[in-house]
């Protein structure tokens, strides 16, 4: 008993670690949510932003590879060609380029239409 008491006092445990019941307070508890959905949609919200950014995208053409030489390192470019509106949807151009043989390619893709605004009254 008495070994447990030291290891207690030397750990910063005190006399809760012997069993002894932790003080009641009529104060509300202020401490961090105790679901750990919270923590876990944060990450997934911190990783969706940082996914956007223009670093991410950096990276993700350091990482493309070439479909002609196999090089890492495409670059790609986005044209708007048509925007889009609340009533048609828009077109676009992806352009990728490689520096180290020289291989350009285009694809067309579709924007997506602009939700319509609702009108105050």
């Amino acid at each position: 008993m008495l070994i447990r008491l030291a290891i207690a006092v030397l750990a910063g445990l005190g006399p809760f670690a012997l069993g002894a019941q932790t003080p009641q307070s009529d104060l509300p508890a202020t401490g961090l949510p105790a679901s750990p959905l919270v923590y876990i949609l944060v990450a997934i919200a911190a990783v969706a932003i940082l996914a956007a950014s223009p670093p991410a995208r950096r990276l993700a053409d350091r990482l493309r590879r070439c479909p002609a030489c196999g090089a890492r390192g495409v670059r790609s470019e986005i044209e708007v060609i048509d925007p889009a509106t609340s009533t048609a949807p828009g077109k676009g151009k992806r352009h990728l380029h490689c520096p180290h043989c020289g291989h350009t390619s285009s694809t067309d893709y579709t924007i997506a239409r602009r939700p319509r605004r609702r009108r105050r009254r």
